[in-house]
């Protein structure tokens, strides 16, 4: 069904109403019926593109999670058609607004009716993109893409991008568990940054010890309890890599070094640590090399905890300087250009302080 049979409908008319007069609103003379006919060109394309199976299956399983909490059980199809209806109508007004001309607008149709909008290859092979790069290097599909970057946020826990990515591919879903989208079959976590500042953190925060069960684990050893006080009289917060410089100045056992490595780096990421707790319990051992372990260390604890589904890649999008980085080891987001970011041992009491950010650059 095109957007135009559609409007002939009953259902959802204030919700086609609202899009038309959008979308006049951004012509330049609202009441040229050229413009005006361009306009309906427009959305006529884009919906008719969108109303098809596969974009039903990319949004069933989350509609339908949405449609139970929201009445508390089951839901039946009607139902589910109805809401995925809503949701294909509010997709393709969004996209039909996208600041491009009548032009490019169609260019970018022809581009998403031939699945050439997003390459969703560059979501599974590890490596450092620019956002051209995934949008086949076609300014068209690089605006529209920016401009849906919002789009579902907060939606069952959704961040941005997600919506996007799925909607723009036909290689890409959705997933109401395990991991944000799936990528070709393959379970991959979607970390995106809207404005080019901090990404996102690898981890949930309600994993992460307590400030005072790792300050109690450090001040247990009396070579650290009466520098640690001093200092953190000081300063409210403490990174892995100050901290390793601190205790490379402190006269330590090496056994008691290699215990103290065992209980605080174990605390924090299990039986993933070890990479961890090998690097620091070297006496006067670099604090990067630390800083790198405990990065190696955090990104592979994230991924076996399942905190954030069981997903195999993860992907950190960073919309504000334009690139993308697709990792799948810790050894992999070592390699990429990103933003310094070193993790606390004992933070402000803000537990997410204690994650790797990852922000590609």
């Amino acid at each position: 069904m095109r957007f135009k049979e559609f409007l002939k409908e009953d259902d959802f008319a204030d919700m086609k109403k609202q899009i038309i007069q959008r979308l006049q609103g951004l012509s330049n003379d609202p009441s040229n019926p050229e413009e005006q006919a361009e306009a309906e060109d427009v959305i006529d394309k884009i919906y008719s593109l969108l109303n098809r199976r596969d974009t039903y299956d990319k949004f069933q399983t989350i509609v339908a999670k949405e449609l139970a909490a929201e009445y508390g059980g089951q839901t039946d199809n009607k139902q589910l058609k109805k809401k995925i209806d809503q949701k294909i109508l509010q997709i393709a007004g969004k996209i039909s607004e996208a600041p491009l001309s009548y032009k490019d607008k169609m260019k970018f149709a022809e581009n998403f009716k031939a699945g050439k909008v997003i390459d969703a290859n560059m979501l599974l092979i590890a490596g450092q993109y620019t956002l051209e790069e995934l949008c086949y290097d076609k300014p068209e599909n690089l605006i529209v893409f920016d401009h849906l970057k919002l789009l579902g946020v907060g939606e069952q826990m959704k961040g941005p991008g997600e919506h996007a990515l799925a909607i723009l591919s036909p290689d890409i879903s959705l997933r109401a568990t395990g991991g944000d989208v799936s990528v070709k079959g393959n379970p991959v976590e979607i970390k995106a940054s809207v404005s080019g500042g901090g990404g996102g953190r690898f981890g949930e925060t309600s994993s992460v010890p307590t400030r005072d069960s790792l300050y109690k684990i450090i001040t247990s050893y009396p070579e650290l309890k009466a520098p640690i006080e001093e200092l953190m009289k000081k300063q409210k917060s403490l990174n892995v890599k100050n901290f390793t410089q601190l205790v490379n100045q402190v006269d330590m056992d090496p056994a008691k070094r290699k215990d103290l490595s065992n209980k605080l780096f174990g605390a924090l990421f299990g039986k993933d640590a070890d990479i961890l707790i090998n690097t620091f319990a070297k006496p006067g051992v670099d604090p990067q090399q630390v800083a790198d372990a405990y990065t190696v260390s955090n990104f592979d604890h994230y991924k076996n905890s399942g905190e954030g589904g069981s997903w195999e890649t993860l992907v950190a999008i960073n919309f504000g300087a334009n690139t993308m980085a697709t990792v799948k080891t810790g050894d992999d987001v070592l390699n990429m250009r990103r933003k310094t970011s070193t993790p606390a041992v004992l933070t402000t009491g803000k537990p997410n302080e204690s994650l790797y950010q990852f922000t590609p650059v």
